[in-house]
């Protein structure tokens, strides 16, 4: 089902995005700051040149708070369409960059309540 004023993107490249996503953190996490497409294609168990194929252009922020707002500022720059923000700052950008804030204290109070016996 299409809705009015979205791209009509196949699922199967949203869950690819999905893969993408969760491998970018994964190499974040392991302090690995930039990546080519062949070695992203490899972890992310794909062939490169589908990946390649796809401008990823969403980006995860985890920085301090005092880099937040210009860390983001180049991210635009760079053309990032969306941002995925930990920090617990407002971002400011333009109308047309998403920006999905996630508050881990919030995500863990949410988690804690439901898991509790």
């Amino acid at each position: 089902m299409s809705r009015p004023g979205r791209l009509n993107i196949p699922r199967k490249t949203v869950y690819r995005l999905s893969v993408y996503l969760r491998c970018l953190s994964r190499l974040r996490e392991n302090g690995i700051e930039t990546v080519s497409s062949e070695a992203l294609a490899k972890v992310a168990g794909v062939k490169p040149t589908p990946l390649r194929t796809h401008r990823i252009r969403m980006a995860i922020l985890a920085v301090p708070t005092e880099a937040a707002q210009e860390v983001t500022n180049t991210l635009v720059e760079a053309g990032a369409a969306g941002i995925l923000n930990f920090s617990p700052n407002v971002l400011s950008v333009p109308e047309e960059v998403m920006v999905n804030n996630v508050n881990l204290a919030i995500e863990l109070e949410n988690l804690s309540y439901f898991i509790q016996g």
